[in-house]
C-alpha cells in the first residue's frame, strides 16, 4: 500500500499550513511595565520547523526520487509512515505554541494574571493551595477556589516564575 501523490501533497499543505497559522498566530505579548511573560522558546519553534523539514525532505524523495531497489515499494510504505509522523509532531508543536499564546500567562512580583474563557484573571501567589504535575509533565497550580493553571515548563519564564512562586508561597501554611 502506497500513498498517492494527491494524499501526500494533501498532506503537504496540511502540515504548511499548521506550521504558519502557529507563527503567523503567535505575536509576543505586548510588554507591560514590569510583567514578564511566558513566551514559546526556541525548543517549541525548533521542534516545529524541524518537523516540516523532515516533512518536506521525506515528501521530496517518495515524490522525486523513490527507490529502484527490489523492496523500493515498501520503503516508500515506510517513507510514508514517517511523514505521517512528522506531520504529528508538527501539529502537537504548533499546538504548544498556540495553547502558550492563548494562555497569555505573565507574572509580577507576587502576582500572575493568565487568560481564561471568561477573560483575564490575576491572582496571588498566597492563592495558591497546592503544585503539582500533569500527564505531560506541566506544572499545575491549583488556586483556592479550584481553579487549575497548567503552566509548560519548556516556556520562556517558565523556571523563573516557579522560583518566585516557591520564594514567596508558604505552601498553605498561613491559612
Amino acid at each position: 500500500m502506497t500513498i498517492s501523490t494527491q494524499h501526500l501533497i494533501s498532506v503537504l499543505v496540511v502540515t504548511a499550513v499548521v506550521a504558519a497559522t502557529a507563527t503567523l498566530g503567535s505575536r509576543k505579548q505586548p510588554d507591560a511595565r514590569g510583567w514578564t511573560p511566558l513566551n514559546p522558546s526556541a525548543m517549541h519553534w525548533r521542534a516545529l520547523w524541524l518537523s516540516v523539514g523532515l516533512v518536506l525532505l521525506i515528501a521530496w524523495v517518495v515524490l522525486f526520487v523513490g527507490s529502484s531497489r527490489s523492496d523500493g515499494p515498501q520503503q516508500l510504505v515506510y517513507a510514508s509512515w514517517l511523514i505521517a509522523a512528522f506531520s504529528l509532531g508538527t501539529v502537537a508543536s504548533a499546538a504548544m505554541i498556540v495553547i502558550n499564546h492563548r494562555r497569555a500567562i505573565r507574572w509580577r512580583g507576587q502576582e500572575i494574571e493568565f487568560r481564561t474563557a471568561t477573560g483575564l484573571e490575576r491572582r496571588r501567589f498566597d492563592q495558591i493551595s497546592s503544585t503539582g504535575y500533569d500527564w505531560m509533565g506541566q506544572l499545575v497550580l491549583r488556586f483556592e477556589d479550584g481553579r487549575k493553571l497548567p503552566i509548560d515548563l519548556f516556556t520562556d519564564g517558565a523556571a523563573e516564575l516557579y522560583a518566585a512562586i516557591l520564594l514567596h508561597w508558604d505552601g498553605g501554611a498561613s491559612r
